[in-house]
């Protein structure tokens, strides 16, 4: 779970760099009943979209890892930007109901 908690997770936090040019980028990671959520906020208001790379393409493969590897995923778009979340299965012990971490990262 921790390896994909943290693909997952990358993938989610690399498209908001690579594509949010302003504002703060915050990542959320909460434990639910059986899953875990991770969510990745920034300024922007575009929305991902999957791409068509090639076979020798370095990038353009993120959401699809994301699709692959969620049990659900999606976009919330808001006035101050969107969130882009995904949730993994949890298979380890029972999280506590009031577990999350939560990281702000400041734009350089």
């Amino acid at each position: 779970m921790a390896e994909t908690l943290a693909l997952v997770a990358s993938e989610l936090l690399t498209n908001a760099v690579q594509h949010a040019t302003q504002g703060p980028i915050s990542v959320t990671v909460r434990l639910t009943d059986d899953r875990v959520r991770i969510e990745v906020c920034d300024a922007s208001s575009v929305r991902p979209k999957a791409g068509l790379p090639g076979p020798d393409d370095e990038h353009g493969r993120g959401l699809f890892i994301v699709t692959a590897l969620a049990l659900d995923h999606g976009i919330e778009t808001s006035g101050s930007g969107k969130r882009c979340w995904a949730e993994i299965p949890a298979h380890t012990h029972p999280p506590r109901p009031d577990a999350a971490v939560h990281v702000l990262l400041p734009r350089r």
